[in-house]
């Protein structure tokens, strides 16, 4: 009796045949010609996030961050904000500062993507008058 079977592409060099003949049940082993490995590349393109921070003062005291942030290829993971070099548990967009005329802010974010890469932004402003000063 002979066994027949196609066989797929494989990486192993032998496959083993089974059939069921009448009552009877058979197999055999054979060796897969022009058997081989190949290796196997995948391109990936990583993009790394993007993060960019404006401020702007709206009020007399009172200033905005504006913060953008995203992931190409992914999401972002975490954010580390900083404002005067003191970290800000923050996960807004709009950060509010509040000083007097002349106090300076300096923010400062760094944020990491699920693929590990990082990108920083920063931006600072100095809190002026703001408006006209009524002398009556």
């Amino acid at each position: 009796m002979k066994l027949e079977d196609y066989i797929f592409p494989t990486v192993h060099s032998s496959v083993t045949i089974n059939r069921l003949v009448g009552n009877e049940f058979l197999n055999c082993t054979a060796k897969v010609p022009f058997s081989h490995v190949q290796p196997i590349t995948k391109e990936v393109c990583d993009y790394t996030p993007y993060v960019n921070v404006s401020a702007r003062q709206y009020s007399e005291g009172e200033a905005v961050f504006e913060i953008s942030a995203n992931d190409k290829d992914g999401h972002i993971q975490s954010r580390d904000v900083r404002i005067n070099g003191a970290s800000v548990s923050s996960h807004s967009d709009s950060i509010q500062v509040y000083g007097a005329v002349g106090e300076t802010f300096y923010l400062t974010i760094t944020v990491t993507d699920n693929d590990g890469y990082s990108s920083s932004s920063s931006a600072g402003i100095t809190i002026k008058r703001f408006g006209s000063i009524n002398p009556l």
